[in-house]
Parts: C-alpha cells; structure tokens; sequence
C-alpha cells in the first residue's frame, strides 16, 4: 500500500508532467535546487512509484513493483540468498513484521546495515525510473515538519543518485530527449554552482569533462573521448543534469578578455623573479612574468609527457616511438588545427615552448592559460591511454596510474 497517498491530492498539487518531456532526474534536481519538500509520482507502464523528499535530499521511496521490494534487490545484489528471503518472507507474513526487522532478528543484516539496503533499494527504484521511456510525473507539496507514519528519513544525497542513475541507463531514446543538438558546445559551470555536489569520475570520465571548455562540441568530444560514443553522450547528459556543465549554441569566442588575471593554484606562489614592472603595470600582467608562468604550464605536463616516452623507450624502436607519438596527436590535430599547428613531443619527450605559445598568440593571458591547459591535457590522456596499445595491459595500467597520481597531486 501506497504509504504516500493521503497527499496526493489536487490541493497540494506543485506540477506535473510527461517523462517524454522530462526525465525523473531533472524533477528531482529541481526539487533539490529549491529545497523542496513533498512527494513525486511516477506512473510507468510497469509500475507505479512514489518517492518522499525532504529538504530536497530523497529519504524514501515506494513501488507496486513486486521486484522492487527489498527482499528482491538484496536477492538480485547477493546479499541474501533464496533460502533466506524464503525464510524471511514467510516469518513477514506470519509476524506482520516488515522484511528488514525480520532479517535484523534472523542474523541475516545487522541493524546498522537496514539503512544501507533501504538506500541501496530507493536507488535501485530511482534508477529504473529513470530508464523509463514514457510515463508521467507529478510532484506534491509537504510542509517541513509534515511526517509520513512508519517511514524513516533516509537522507540520500539527490544529486549523486540523480548522477549514478543517468550513468545507469541504457536507453537511447531517453539520453537523446536529454541532450541538445550534436553541434552543440558542452562548457563547465562556475566552481561556485559545484559546491554541494560530490561525483566519483574514472580517469576517462575525468578525461571527457576536461574536454567541456567551451570548444569542442558534443560530436567532437564523443570522437575524442576513450569511452564509445554511447558512454560519452550519456555522461554528458549525466554531468547536464546534475548541473556540472551547460550547453552553449557555440564556441567561446578565444580572444574573449578578462579584466582580472587569476594565477591558477597549482602554482602555488610565484617568485617575483627580480621583475620590476613599469609604473601602472601589475606584476602578474607584466610579460616576462607571464612567460614565466606559461613555460612553468608546459613543463609540468612536459614531465608527464617524459615518462611516457621513457617508458616507451625501453621496449619499442625509436621509429616506432615516433609513429606513436604521431598516432597519438593526430586525432588532436584534427580537431584543433590551428591550436596544434607544428606542435610535436620530441624524442625526449618534450613540446617546444616557443612552437606551442605561438598558437595561442592573439589571446589575453588568463584565455590564454585556460586554452593551452586545455590541449596540453587532452595531450596527456591521449597518451596515457595510448600505451595499451604498446604494452602489457597490466604495465598500461600501471604507468597510467602513476602518471595519474603525480599529475592529480600538481593540478
């Protein structure tokens, strides 16, 4: 029974709407950016759902769906076996305990643990809704200190389910309804909006979201990324939803100017270097400190870039290395001709400053950082994810993360 239905009512009416229009996610992201307090529905073809949120954070959620029950999706994630929800059901029935209090007492969850299989179902519940192709949604008001009898506030973080569901679904037809026009140009939002919201990304998802600079486009980026064009489009529409990045109808302009120079952090603080800048002139605008801190850009990634090649070294000929190198900035150079015109890693490893800072010549400095930052780590995880393809894959795996780690400690 619908332990939701006493406010489901026309007077508490907040919206509603077709799952054609909108997916589930983007309902309860609003919720969460309005800290809203209420119940939203779900009716789809094959069950019908209700999930109770508070403060905009989920707490709990309730299915028809037989195969939604607890019992079921701890059968279905190994946590129980079948002789224990045999077991468990039948005392249920006979006791009119609830499922989690009758396996607290049977040994099977300790007690600390219901709280984690009752999250572990309300998303399981989400995440199939939000794979729903058609259906309907409509969201009803609660008061804040309004409470459901019997039903425990969870406090599931609504964005990083609402994240770890899109990544969860494998239909197309739904992802598209989500996502722009291919030609469309992905751009991170301000840090400040990032406040609040905690996403775990692999290294190739880490990859696709540094390829959201205002650039590329969406069919530019799913030729770029290491994951297939599916996964791509779908972790755009992902990081879209929980609000990470936005989508503009074209490209940044480069030579767009900044009225203020901010020296990124990974810097650290930068030596005065016995500069004297001309009256009226900041230190940081001054044009031999800028060129400081460009070459201390390059030669960070330059590092990297090094140990890459000296690895490679020491198992392939040099004109194999060469074809490598070039096999590997091809596909860059294609999407960036005039950003990687003439650019090169030598045989040491290294791309000549001189040759890379003139491709970004007509930019004011703080673009000018942003954009060479940009390409330089595009560089970096085409190469790392290069060795595959000329190593063992366990020695790959092991060089990628160390490079990884060394390069997550500097940025």
């Amino acid at each position: 029974m619908n332990p939701f239905e006493a406010w489901q009512t026309e007077e508490r009416l907040a919206f509603r709407g077709t799952l054609e229009e909108r997916n589930l996610g983007d309902v309860l992201v609003q919720m969460w950016r309005e800290r809203m307090a209420g119940i939203v529905v779900a009716e789809i073809p094959t069950a019908h759902r209700a999930f109770l949120v508070r403060e905009g954070h989920l707490a709990f959620a309730y299915s028809d769906d037989p195969d939604d029950r607890l019992g079921e999706v701890l059968l279905r994630q190994g946590r129980i076996d079948l002789i224990q929800l045999d077991t468990a059901t039948r005392q249920t029935t006979q006791s009119q305990k609830k499922l989690g209090t009758v396996l607290i007492e049977m040994g099977v969850l300790a007690a600390e643990e219901l709280t984690e299989a009752l999250s572990l179902q309300v998303r399981t519940i989400l995440y199939d809704t939000m794979n729903a192709r058609t259906g309907t949604y409509s969201a009803f008001w609660m008061e804040e200190d309004e409470t459901v009898p019997g039903i425990p506030d969870l406090k599931i973080d609504t964005l990083t389910a609402v994240f770890d569901g899109a990544r969860r679904v494998q239909r197309w037809s739904v992802i598209q309804r989500g996502l722009p026009p291919l030609d469309a140009i992905p751009v991170t939002t301000p840090k400040e909006v990032w406040s609040g919201i905690a996403v775990t990304l692999s290294p190739e998802e880490n990859h696709v979201l540094s390829l959201c600079t205002g650039n590329f486009s969406i069919k530019t980026i799913c030729s770029l990324s290491y994951l297939n064009s599916f996964d791509t489009a779908r972790l755009l529409w992902a990081l879209r939803l929980v609000g990470l990045i936005e989508f503009h109808s074209m490209a940044r302009p480069a030579t767009a100017s900044s009225p203020t120079i901010s020296i990124p952090p990974s810097f650290g603080s930068m030596p005065s270097l016995g500069i004297t800048p001309p009256a009226g002139m900041t230190l940081t605008n001054h044009p031999e400190y800028q060129d400081y801190i460009l070459q201390e850009l390059l030669q960070r990634y330059n590092d990297m870039y090094q140990e890459v090649v000296e690895t490679l070294s020491r198992v392939i000929t040099e004109d194999d290395l060469h074809r490598f190198l070039e096999a590997t900035l091809a596909p860059i150079r294609a999407a960036l001709p005039h950003r990687m015109k003439d650019v090169h890693i030598n045989a040491y490893g290294e791309i000549d400053y001189d040759t890379f800072v003139r491709n970004f010549a007509t930019m004011d400095f703080e673009t000018k950082i942003r954009e060479m930052s940009s390409v330089l780590e595009d560089i970096l995880y085409s190469l790392i994810y290069g060795l595959d393809q000329v190593l063992p894959s366990e020695q790959a795996r092991e060089v990628q993360q160390r490079i990884l780690a060394k390069h997550r400690g500097t940025s």
